[in-house]
Protein backbone atom coordinates (compact mmCIF):
# COMPACT_ATOMS: atom_id res chain seq x y z
CA UNK A 1 0.00 0.00 0.00
CA UNK A 2 1.44 3.33 -1.08
CA UNK A 3 0.75 6.38 1.07
CA UNK A 4 -0.76 9.16 -1.05
CA UNK A 5 -1.04 11.89 1.59
CA UNK A 6 -1.21 12.39 5.34
CA UNK A 7 -2.08 15.09 7.83
CA UNK A 8 -1.34 15.22 11.56
CA UNK A 9 -4.12 15.43 14.11
CA UNK A 10 -4.03 15.75 17.88
CA UNK A 11 -5.93 14.08 20.66
CA UNK A 12 -5.94 15.25 24.27
CA UNK A 13 -6.83 12.81 27.03
CA UNK A 14 -7.73 13.89 30.54
CA UNK A 15 -7.07 11.54 33.44
CA UNK A 16 -6.53 11.65 37.16
CA UNK A 17 -3.05 10.87 38.42
CA UNK A 18 -2.38 11.11 42.17
CA UNK A 19 -5.64 13.03 42.65
CA UNK A 20 -4.64 15.60 40.03
CA UNK A 21 -6.19 16.16 36.64
CA UNK A 22 -3.51 15.58 34.01
CA UNK A 23 -3.76 16.29 30.30
CA UNK A 24 -1.87 14.09 27.88
CA UNK A 25 -1.53 15.17 24.26
CA UNK A 26 -0.94 12.68 21.48
CA UNK A 27 -0.20 13.26 17.82
CA UNK A 28 -1.44 10.87 15.16
CA UNK A 29 -1.84 10.92 11.38
CA UNK A 30 -4.75 10.74 8.99
CA UNK A 31 -3.30 8.60 6.21
CA UNK A 32 -4.78 8.51 2.72
CA UNK A 33 -4.25 5.41 0.59
CA UNK A 34 -5.86 4.27 -2.67
CA UNK A 35 -7.99 1.88 -0.65
CA UNK A 36 -9.10 4.34 2.04
CA UNK A 37 -8.21 6.44 5.07
CA UNK A 38 -6.50 5.08 8.17
CA UNK A 39 -6.31 6.78 11.56
CA UNK A 40 -4.86 5.63 14.86
CA UNK A 41 -8.10 3.93 15.89
CA UNK A 42 -10.14 3.48 12.69
CA UNK A 43 -9.92 2.60 9.04
CA UNK A 44 -12.37 3.76 6.41
CA UNK A 45 -12.55 2.10 2.99
CA UNK A 46 -12.59 4.81 0.32
CA UNK A 47 -16.10 3.99 -0.88
CA UNK A 48 -17.45 4.63 2.66
CA UNK A 49 -15.98 8.16 2.90
CA UNK A 50 -18.50 10.50 1.32
CA UNK A 51 -16.64 13.78 1.87
CA UNK A 52 -14.00 15.58 3.94
CA UNK A 53 -14.48 19.10 5.24
CA UNK A 54 -12.55 21.52 7.43
CA UNK A 55 -13.81 24.06 9.96
CA UNK A 56 -11.17 26.58 11.00
CA UNK A 57 -10.87 28.42 14.30
CA UNK A 58 -9.62 32.00 14.56
CA UNK A 59 -6.09 30.84 15.46
CA UNK A 60 -5.72 28.80 12.24
CA UNK A 61 -6.32 25.47 13.93
CA UNK A 62 -9.53 23.59 13.38
CA UNK A 63 -11.44 20.37 12.89
CA UNK A 64 -11.31 17.96 9.98
CA UNK A 65 -14.59 16.15 9.45
CA UNK A 66 -14.78 12.77 7.75
CA UNK A 67 -18.31 12.29 6.44
CA UNK A 68 -18.81 8.54 6.18
CA UNK A 69 -21.68 6.13 5.77
CA UNK A 70 -21.05 5.21 9.44
CA UNK A 71 -21.42 8.81 10.65
CA UNK A 72 -19.34 11.92 11.14
CA UNK A 73 -15.82 11.71 12.60
CA UNK A 74 -13.88 14.79 13.72
CA UNK A 75 -10.14 15.31 14.17
CA UNK A 76 -8.43 18.31 15.78
CA UNK A 77 -5.68 19.72 13.56
CA UNK A 78 -3.12 22.52 13.93
CA UNK A 79 -3.27 23.61 10.27
CA UNK A 80 -5.67 23.44 7.36
CA UNK A 81 -5.29 20.12 5.49
CA UNK A 82 -5.54 21.59 1.96
CA UNK A 83 -3.29 19.03 0.27
CA UNK A 84 -4.89 16.08 2.08
CA UNK A 85 -8.40 17.15 1.04
CA UNK A 86 -7.29 17.90 -2.53
CA UNK A 87 -5.70 14.45 -2.88
CA UNK A 88 -8.82 12.80 -1.42
CA UNK A 89 -11.11 14.58 -3.87
CA UNK A 90 -8.80 13.70 -6.77
CA UNK A 91 -8.82 10.04 -5.74
CA UNK A 92 -12.62 10.01 -5.38
CA UNK A 93 -13.11 11.56 -8.82
CA UNK A 94 -10.80 8.96 -10.40
CA UNK A 95 -12.79 6.18 -8.73
CA UNK A 96 -16.10 7.66 -9.97
CA UNK A 97 -14.82 7.70 -13.56
CA UNK A 98 -13.87 4.02 -13.32
CA UNK A 99 -17.46 3.00 -12.58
Amino acid sequence: MKLISYHSYHKTIRKFLDNQLVYQKFEYKLELYKSGIITYSDSFPLHTVLDISFKSFTNGEGLVYLHTNRGLYSYYVKAEPKEFIREFKKLKSINKRKR
